[in-house]
């Protein structure tokens, strides 16, 4: 019996490596496609666009280096990523993005998503959202007073299986202004699409996405103003079957 216990020590060493590497019973397996701690080259993996384009800083990240979004006042800028990816139920986009406190008239924020029109940025213009997440920052601007308070708006939206614009625009003042946070969405099995800040639910679609778009790119950026600075950074790209229904996804 004892010169058995040596030839089964390398299989038990495997399983136990195995349990690590399998997910908790009751949450869904998924895996990496895309992953971006922005510590290499930016041209390697993305297209930046505007000027002065988003660049890589060794001081600010989470943890450093990041993506410091650099685009001018008042012009939208960000950057997209070379590799493209297929819509479908289980993908999940996240990324860790800042903004940091303004004042006065600026207008910046930061945003994860996939685009609808990937070309557009060629055109010199801002590649509006098949599905997207922002967090903006919103001064005191002569076109905002009444209809937008001042601070901080994050804005979930997408475009629905009817292709309609679904919206949620929500005024978290300066709650989340100032500090790294981690942005989420995620494509459920069903279609209908998880918001999520910080791991914490903060919108679930009405309707499910339209899925007549495929190979589509990450998205990074907004707009940056005078008044202020935005960073991103982990951008990470994953896919696997993710259950149906409100707090299902991989946050729980």
């Amino acid at each position: 019996m004892s010169r058995s216990v040596p030839a089964i020590l390398p299989v038990l060493a495997f399983l136990g490596a195995l349990a690590v590497l399998l997910p908790p019973a009751g949450r869904p397996a998924d895996f990496r496609l895309f992953f971006d701690d922005f510590s290499g080259d930016l041209a390697d993996r993305w297209i930046p666009f505007s000027f002065p384009g988003p660049r890589i800083t060794r001081v600010r990240g989470n943890p450093p280096p990041g993506l410091d979004n650099g685009s001018a006042a008042n012009r939208r800028g960000g950057v997209i990523s070379k590799r493209l990816f297929q819509l479908e139920p289980g993908l999940i986009l996240k990324a860790d993005i800042l903004i940091s406190g303004g004042g006065g008239d600026a207008v910046f924020g930061g945003s994860l998503g996939l685009p609808r029109d990937p070309e557009a940025f060629i055109r010199g213009r801002w590649p509006e959202w098949l599905v997207g997440m922002s967090y903006d920052y919103i001064g005191r601007t002569d076109w905002s007073r009444g209809a937008i308070p001042e601070g901080g708006i994050l804005t979930c939206s997408l475009i629905d299986e009817d292709g309609g614009l679904e919206i949620s625009r929500r005024p978290y003042l300066t709650r989340w202004l100032g500090s790294w946070h981690n942005f989420e969405i995620t494509i459920l099995q069903s279609g209908f699409v998880e918001f999520r800040l910080d791991g914490e639910l903060v919108y679930y679609s009405r309707k499910r996405i339209s899925f007549g778009y495929s190979q589509l790119p990450l998205l990074l950026g907004h707009l940056s103003g005078k008044g202020g600075k935005v960073y991103h950074d982990n951008a990470e790209v994953r896919a696997g079957r993710i259950p149906s229904g409100p707090g299902a996804g991989p946050g729980e």
